[in-house]
Order: C-alpha cells, then sequence, then structure tokens
C-alpha cells in the first residue's frame, strides 16, 4: 500500500477524499457524482485531520462504519497517493502499520521518528 511520506506541506489539491454511499455501503472513490447518486466530497483543507473531523463526523452522524478518526486518516492518505499517481515525490510503499499516537496517528518506522523524521 502506499502513503504519504509526510502530511506537510500539504500535496497538490490540498487533502480530500471522495465517498459514494450507495445501499448503506461506503466505497471510496474519485470518481465525481452529486449527494442525489450518493456520492459525498469531504475536504479540500490544507490539513489531514479537519478532512478527517469531517469524515468522521458524517460516520457518527449516520451511523456509519469507521467513525475513528485514525483509519480516516490513513483512508485519506491512501487515497491521496492514489489520486497523486503514487508519486515517489509524496508516497511510498510501506508495509508498516499506522499505530495511534493521541489524535494523530504516526506511521512506524524502525529507528525513526514520526513522518520519516529521524527520532531525537
Amino acid at each position: 500500500m502506499y502513503y504519504l511520506i509526510t502530511h506537510s506541506p500539504c500535496p497538490p489539491g490540498e487533502f480530500f477524499i471522495g465517498v459514494r454511499y450507495v445501499d448503506g455501503v461506503e466505497t471510496i472513490t474519485e470518481a465525481v457524482g452529486s449527494q442525489s447518486d450518493g456520492f459525498r466530497k469531504f475536504g479540500p483543507w490544507p490539513q489531514i485531520e479537519m478532512v478527517a473531523d469531517e469524515l468522521v463526523a458524517f460516520r457518527k452522524a449516520n451511523g456509519i462504519e469507521g467513525a475513528n478518526k485514525a483509519l480516516a486518516i490513513s483512508q485519506i492518505d491512501q487515497f491521496t497517493c492514489q489520486r497523486l499517481g503514487n508519486s515517489n515525490r509524496w508516497c511510498s510503499s510501506t508495509d508498516k502499520e499506522y499505530a495511534a499516537v493521541g489524535a494523530s496517528p504516526q506511521r512506524v518506522a524502525s529507528g525513526g521518528g514520526c513522518c520519516g523524521k529521524p527520532a531525537a
């Protein structure tokens, strides 16, 4: 899977995610639509956390699974890499897991700190 190398600076087009809801099933998609056909766009915002908060609030309000900020950030992260063609300027392929640290997920990296920064 591809994940963003860093969340700052924000990538081209800022952070956003497209989601389609049909018969209670959520599908993350780049295909644009209208609310009448179940499409919703969350964002764009310059901070990934703002989009995640918007998506989580929508999921909670509508009883949709995945109303979890760490999950939402991971999905936005993956969506953004896909949207950017998994560009090695912005993205990295990894089998590392996200570990929730407070309200902000951090990539688990051996010998390193958050988001590719060296450990202090």
